[in-house]
């Protein structure tokens, strides 16, 4: 349902009652591009302020009322809009709705919040200050752009953020904040007379803007090749490469959305298999359209190192300039078309999926009508199509590269031989028996040994595989850690019958994926399959599973890529406080090690450790599969046992013997020092084993101390504004994980951030905690729960993992009933028990 009320709000309505869940968007076609000069930075402001109170809802109120209704409300910002949107249970639609309108039409822009939230602004905007990728695209649209506002941060400057007052804010709500600039998305379980009648009366009374226009510097046309060396105390260089492209109405927009997945997206995709895979230029390579309302850019981008930039680009050249003139061939074309036609599918999965689709057709994209248009381009397009659109856009003289390197890299580079660098130069029977454990969930244990949990479902032709295997960090020791997570990549990197670059080809071909996993307790493979290639997508799982290759060259350019992550990762300060927590933390335990390995344990890991590896636990007594999608049960059962018919073993799994993790005795502190904008503050405790019966109200109370109506939020950053990051944590393990709090503040806030987390946490233990408080936190659980279990792979995960951790495939079902038997007195005895406050583990990155 489509309509526009008198007062000029327009109402989309997507009814889906496949899951309990409603998602619920607030469109405002105002962005950072529609900001005069004296407002750079005012709409994500404005984005943040409109929940920091309204006329009926106190500051929190607004996060609060919807995380007890089990939702989450969040909101972004872009060039072109700011969207308000919420997913929550069905049945509290209504409350959403409420909110929603509440925000956008009442809020009160309290100047002394408003101090507050600049404050957080600035501190993402430091954030932004410590990110490679941040800092690279900033200076790549800056450099693109001359005269449009997209060569403007979305976030503004600190200078600007500064500047704000209340009366520039109320000005801003007065021109955009109108309902003929808003429309109102809902999509999922919801009755749209009702909810139509619902929206009407919340926005009753909601005024329009007579003559609204969104006046904007048009961008003329770029003249001549440019480029912009940052050079920044970061480890990693980035590579990024923009070309004028088109608006999202415009029709060659699906064409550009061809061309790059053609060129950069997947392991069979042209720059990946030439620049990365062949040459061995750069550790990762990727190609992007972005095209909002106003013609966007047509990016290539590449991590690297600095030293094979030069090359690089000129092998980026090539590539692209190939594509100018002979185009895609048939089958990349198609393997582009069925991934991007796939798309179509997967969106229809999630409630916010859908209403964010519709969001933006109708928002920039001229009405959602035209998506049947799009979806037509992209059915019809021709390898010839693609060829002239490559020709019209991909313009080496029209092309702005960007480059970050380490300040002391490369001081004699140039911005000038970067553009020298890329010049071109253009010369059977049923062998297994059922069992229904619970209500449309089937059991099986196949002739092999392995256990199939399976779960139909017809609602959307997907389906979803999920092996587990018992192992992890449990199963690494200090010289082979990250054994777990380099050999499952490995399975998708070529097996004995199929190159890596023929099993990415043929999985990309069907618009599936196959991929490993590995974390504390576990490791694995997954797999999502278009139901129309169930059986193509089952015999390359099988393949991958069964058959690996464990290519020597394949294990080489892996450690690269891992070496090169590893480095990259001493930027991500966030990581690196949770890694020396643990580190801290779990002495003498496996869950001390990092999931990624080390420079020196990926440096010497060979073919045959992963072999040996592979051996031992890749064992079907060691296994769980989980199928969960449009299929029949005992026929997918049927299949899997005779994919797996070969595989066999008598032998029994037994995990490394580990010692329990010593008894904190004593406050522990760890620092350290890397002089970035931020600080990262982590304090801990150990925590709670998988299935202990504590860990229910464990749960409760870290909600409420995290989410945006939770203690951490309202004190540290709400009301004092010390972080834009805070929050709490609780992980679990098949051994006792760990309990904590969590801030990223400015260096010169670290004592009193460190001592606002102590404090809350100390209030936990001496202050009443609310039924409220109580009420919130299990109404957030619970109907988050809800949320995630839309997707058919989090289904899958939860039968696999919790047969596999021996609680049983179907206890992810009782968890409503567990969170809601939580008491106060539960969760104030499991706070004494945790939080050991004289004992803290403290950990300071700075």
């Amino acid at each position: 349902m489509r309509t526009t009320l008198d007062n000029g709000l327009k109402v989309v309505l997507i009814e889906d009652h496949s899951a309990p869940v409603v998602a619920l968007n607030v469109w405002v076609r105002t962005g950072s591009a529609d900001e005069n000069p004296d407002e750079a930075g005012m709409a994500h402001v404005f984005e943040h302020m409109l929940f920091k109170g309204t006329e009926r809802r106190a500051v929190g109120e607004i996060a609060s009322t919807v995380e007890a209704a089990g939702g989450n409300i969040n909101a972004f910002t872009s060039f072109d809009m700011t969207v308000y949107h919420i997913t929550m249970a069905s049945r509290d639609a209504a409350v959403g709705i409420d909110v929603l309108a509440d925000a956008v039409q009442h809020s009160t822009f309290d100047p002394a919040e408003l101090a507050k939230e600049e404050e957080v602004v600035l501190e993402e905007i430091r954030r932004g200050e410590d990110s490679p990728g941040r800092v690279l695209s900033q200076a790549v649209f800056s450099a693109a752009f001359e005269k449009h506002p997209y060569r403007l941060p979305v976030i503004g400057t600190t200078e600007s953020v500064k500047s704000f007052t209340r009366e520039g804010l109320l000005d801003f709500f007065g021109r955009w904040y109108v309902t003929n600039n808003m429309t109102f998305v809902a999509a999922g379980d919801l009755d749209p007379e009702e909810t139509l009648k619902t929206i009407r009366e919340a926005f009753r009374g909601a005024r329009s803007r007579p003559g609204l226009e969104h006046g904007r510097a048009p961008e003329p046309a770029q003249q001549g090749a440019r480029s912009k060396i940052e050079r920044r105390a970061f480890e990693q260089t980035l590579l990024g490469l923009a070309y004028p492209a088109t608006a999202f109405g415009d029709d060659d927009t699906a064409y550009l959305d061809l061309l790059s997945l053609v060129l950069g997206a997947g392991d069979s995709s042209r720059l990946y298999r030439n620049v990365k895979d062949q040459a061995g230029l750069v550790h990762g390579i990727s190609a992007s359209a972005y095209t909002p309302l106003d013609p966007g850019l047509f990016f290539i981008d590449a991590q690297l190192d600095s030293d094979k930039l030069e090359d690089s680009l000129a092998a980026i050249s090539v590539e692209v300039e190939r594509m100018r003139r002979f185009g895609p061939s048939d089958v990349e074309l198609s393997r582009a078309r069925v991934n991007l036609l796939a798309q179509e599918v997967h969106e229809k999965e999630t409630m916010q999926g859908q209403a964010r689709k519709v969001g933006y057709y109708e928002t920039i994209g001229g009405g959602l009508e035209n998506e049947k248009r799009y979806l037509d381009l992209i059915r019809n397009a021709t390898p010839e199509d693609i060829r002239k659109t490559a020709q019209k856009y991909l313009d080496p003289d029209r092309v702005t590269i960007g480059a970050l390197l380490n300040e002391d890299e490369r001081k004699d580079l140039s911005e000038d031989q970067l553009l020298a660098a890329f010049a071109v130069d253009s010369s059977s029977e049923s062998q297994t028996q059922s069992k229904e454990i619970h209500p449309g969930i089937y059991q099986y244990v196949l002739p092999n040994g392995l256990r199939a949990l399976i779960k139909p479902n017809p609602n959307v032709p997907l389906v979803s595989l999920r092996l587990s295997f018992m192992g992890g960090l449990l199963a690494e020791t200090p010289q082979t850690q990250g054994i777990n997570s380099f050999m499952t990549e490995m399975l998708e990197r070529g097996t004995d019958t199929r190159s890596a670059l023929q099993f990415a080809a043929e999985v990309e071909g069907i618009a599936a994926s196959v991929d490993g996993f590995s974390g504390r307790n576990s490791f694995g493979m997954t797999a999502d399959f278009l139901k129309d290639s169930l059986d193509t997508g089952l015999e390359l799982f099988t393949d991958a599973l069964l058959n690996p290759a464990f290519d020597e060259e394949e294990i080489e350019k892996l450690r690269v890529e891992r070496l090169a992550a590893l480095k990259r990762r001493e930027d991500n300060l966030g990581s690196k406080a949770f890694e020396l927590f643990a580190e801290t933390l779990f002495r003498g335990h496996p869950y001390r090690f990092q999931m990624s390995g080390t420079p020196q344990s990926i440096g010497r890991m060979s073919r045959k450790d992963l072999q040996r590896f592979y051996d031992k636990y890749v064992n079907p007594r060691n296994g769980v599969i989980a199928v969960v999608g449009d299929v029949d049960p005992d026929r997918m059962a049927e299949s899997l046992a005779n994919l797996f018919a070969e595989w066999q073993s008598e032998s029994e799994v037994a995990l490394p013997k580990r010692k329990p993790v010593p008894a904190i005795s004593k406050p522990i502190k760890k620092t350290l020092k890397k002089g970035k904008q931020q600080v990262h503050v982590v304090i801990g405790f150990p925590g709670l084993p998988i299935g202990h019966r504590d860990l229910p109200a464990l749960e409760v109370l870290t909600q409420i101390l995290s989410g945006q109506g939770g203690r951490l939020f309202l004190e540290l950053r709400d009301k004092k504004s010390l972080a834009y990051s805070v929050t709490a944590f609780s992980i679990e393990g098949v051994d006792p994980g760990s309990f904590g709090v969590y801030i990223a503040s400015a260096p010169t806030k670290l004592d009193e951030s460190i001592e606002g987390l102590k404090t809350e946490l100390q209030r936990v233990l001496d202050e009443p905690i609310t039924k409220d408080e109580i009420e919130r936190a299990k109404g957030y659980l619970i109907g988050s729960q809800a949320v995630s279990l839309q997707r058919f792979g989090s289904q899958a995960s939860l039968l696999s993992l919790d047969e596999l951790y021996g609680l049983g495939a179907t206890h992810h079902l009782g968890y409503e009933d567990r969170i809601q038997a939580v008491t106060l007195d539960d969760v104030k005895r499991v706070a004494k028990e945790i939080i050991q406050i004289d004992r803290p583990v403290l950990v300071v990155i700075n």
